[in-house]
């Protein structure tokens, strides 16, 4: 391209450090100067590192062989090559018909469009173009209608004519991205004057306030444009003393008018971006519309109707992004599958929202309803916890079909508290049979049992890893202890991810307004074998059958078993009742020696002195004040023996309360503790001990 011709004025009012932004005077708008917005349009591809270091290298010989060498293209005359040839007349009403912008990219697109487009004769053509945007001002006298149009609706910057995010300095004529803009300025200080430029001219230096990120943070800067202020500068110092203030007076008038049209493209640019932004959005809604029209044909208009705004689908991002271009067959086909995902769980949400908005008003009238029922009960009766019963067909029936619009009472539950021993029989038989499901996982393929009898053997014995915080530190229970265990229908915070599987809507929202949680669904009960072998081995120890020998038969006799491993010289012999030895298999004791447990029955003398001891030591507890222990069997009222034997009396009318009356809690722990027997044995070691049993 022919070097643009520039005039000496030019040069002075220039606003810009590249070179190939240039400002033509009227009075010098030539062709070639019109056409100079073409060389600021123009991204010239980078030279590739080996050509670029050969040309540094000096290289240029083999450089203008191998240009030379490159076949010389013909002109391409394609669908755009009748235009030129067309009148006048014509073309100016078919360009006339074009925007700004387009007009910028078909001057680009040929020679003979770009050199007429950047004529003068082209003038009206450009004006007419412009027109198309109501209130945009006119075509200030120090551009040209291309770089108006550049300036206005280009997408590159100015300086490193990259097509990127840019800003406007209208009054420097220049367009500028994010790091050309830091390059070329300086944040503006009101105490900063020139050295010798007057102030009147500073206050004209063009200014910009750009949101800057500073940490986590963004605060507005306001940036002044460098390369003017240096230009005005030279200017002002190259001027002789007596013309110094005739070129100031020149300049300010001009700035004065340059700024005025500057400050009324910005207003009318802001106008511009909001109407487009309009049109914009307005083109995304019908768009969305469309959306709409598709999922009511794919049967999804009645829950369209149900969800709110924020969540319909056609907000989000997704949609959005497909709305950003023309909705085709190929389009909706290709969103049909995200559409109908997210209305399925939006359905799913939906419905899990409104079963909680029930269930919250329903639930607390029937966990009064079952708790009037249990206060009518006698003492230790085995009965469901509320969760439970919510599970039972009948009351599952009531809460869900009474209309969500009606009031629900107490009165409406009636038909269940007519039927509670019925309800709790299913409940049971439901129980045993996870029960029995998990004794069979024990027993193993090549044992079998009587399910009948199997929860009245003395080798059943349940465990459960949640009454501590150690894994190991379990406590063991029987039948039907574990029936009402209150940790088997407790709930933990992350509710359904200790357990590793999927919580259904109903468990969920019965774990969020009862804190309960269905039985055993956190897997805390279980049946362990080698708790199954242990006891196996007591009981045979003990000269019965393993496999049919019962709880209530080991009680009777009540043999008493001494640890010989755990013998202490100071402290005395350790010594239990046979169901406490599975306690002391998980002691701390052996947990962290990891010795061999070697058991052997006491003689009867030996063990009826430590029954009795056994026996009074469970009585004081059972006393103590603070202690809550036992439960009155007429009203379930709890406490220790000591204040029950008193309400029995006074409350029942019974003077002398039997065991009958006053019985321990169902739900805690009653196998008496560790005794130490004294004396000590030998610390030599028996010499053939009769049970060995290693510690996990």
């Amino acid at each position: 391209m022919s070097q643009t011709r520039r005039s000496a004025r030019l040069q002075d009012t220039a606003s810009t450090t590249s070179t190939a932004h240039v400002r033509v005077d009227d009075n010098e708008q030539d062709d070639e100067a019109f056409m100079d917005v073409e060389d600021e349009g123009c991204v010239k591809k980078k030279t590739r590192g080996r050509k670029r270091k050969a040309c540094e290298d000096g290289d240029t010989q083999a450089q203008t062989s191998h240009t030379q060498a490159k076949k010389a293209r013909g002109r391409t005359r394609g669908i755009l090559k009748d235009l030129v040839e067309m009148p006048w007349d014509v073309v100016s009403e078919i360009f006339g018909l074009l925007k700004p912008l387009d007009l910028l990219n078909l001057a680009r697109t040929t020679k003979d469009l770009r050199a007429m487009l950047m004529s003068r004769s082209s003038v009206s053509i450009w004006k007419e173009a412009r027109s198309q945007f109501p209130g945009m001002p006119e075509c200030p006298p120090d551009l040209s209608e291309p770089q108006y149009a550049d300036l206005v609706f280009g997408k590159h910057c100015h300086e490193c004519l990259r097509n990127l995010s840019t800003y406007i300095l209208w009054d420097a004529r220049v367009r500028l991205c994010l790091k050309c803009l830091d390059l070329n300025s300086r944040e503006k200080t009101y105490h900063y004057r020139f050295q010798r430029c007057p102030d009147e001219l500073h206050r004209l230096v063009p200014t910009i306030r750009v949101n800057k990120k500073s940490g986590r943070h963004s605060r507005c800067k306001e940036l002044m444009y460098l390369p003017l202020e240096r230009l005005w500068e030279k200017q002002y110092k190259a001027c002789a003393e007596s013309e110094q203030y005739k070129w100031l007076n020149e300049m300010v008038k001009q700035r004065k008018a340059i700024s005025a049209h500057g400050d009324a493209c910005l207003t009318w640019f802001r106008t511009f971006l909001e109407n487009c932004n309009l049109q914009k959005v307005s083109l995304i809604e019908g768009r969305r519309a469309i959306v709409v029209e598709r999922l009511k044909k794919l049967g999804w208009g009645d829950e369209l109707a149900k969800m709110s705004d924020e969540v319909q689908p056609q907000h989000t991002h997704t949609v959005t992004k497909a709305c950003q271009k023309d909705l085709t067959e190929r389009v909706l086909l290709n969103l049909e599958q995200y559409l109908i995902t997210f209305m399925e769980r939006s359905k799913a949400v939906r419905l899990a929202r409104e079963r909680k908005a029930l269930l919250s008003l329903r639930l607390p009238v029937l966990n009064a309803v079952r708790n009037d029922w249990v206060a009518s009960l006698p003492g230790n009766v085995v009965f469901p916890a509320t969760c439970d019963l919510f599970l039972d067909p009948l009351v599952q029936d009531i809460i869900s079909n009474i209309p969500a619009t009606a009031t629900f009472t107490k009165d409406d539950l009636q038909p269940v508290v007519d039927k509670f021993s019925e309800i709790t029989l299913r409940w049971r038989q439901d129980i045993d049979s996870q029960l029995l499901t998990l004794i069979t996982e024990a027993y193993g393929s090549h044992h079998s049992f009587d399910p009948q009898t199997v929860f009245d053997l003395a080798t059943t014995f349940f465990s459960c890893n949640a009454c501590t915080y150690s894994s190991k530190d379990v406590q063991h229970m029987r039948y039907p202890r574990v029936l009402i265990h209150a940790c088997a229908s407790t709930t933990s915070r992350n509710f359904g991810e200790q357990e590793g599987r999927d919580i259904d809507t109903d468990e969920r929202i019965v774990a969020d307004i009862l804190s309960q949680g269905f039985w055993n669904r956190r897997r805390c009960i279980s049946f362990v074998r080698d708790d199954l072998q242990l006891i196996g081995d007591v009981v045979e120890m003990c000269g019965f059958d393993r496999n049919t020998t019962t709880a209530q038969q080991m009680d009777v006799v009540n043999p008493i078993i001494e640890c010989i491993a755990c013998n202490d010289i100071h402290q005395g012999r350790a010594t239990m009742t046979w169901a406490g030895v599975i306690t002391h298999r998980y002691s701390h004791w052996h947990r962290e020696s990891k010795k061999l447990m070697k058991l052997e029955v006491l003689n009867e003398k030996e063990a009826a002195i430590v029954r009795q001891q056994v026996a009074e030591i469970q009585e004081r507890q059972r006393a103590q004040a603070h202690t809550r222990q036992m439960i009155c069997t007429t009203c379930s009222q709890g406490g220790n023996s000591v204040e029950l034997k008193k309400h029995v009396k006074t409350a029942h009318g019974k003077s002398t309360p039997t065991s009958d009356d006053i019985v321990p809690i169902l739900d805690l722990n009653h196998v008496p503790p560790l005794y130490r027997l004294w004396p000590p044995r030998e610390e030599e070691e028996p010499s053939a001990p009769q049970v060995a049993t290693a510690v996990e």
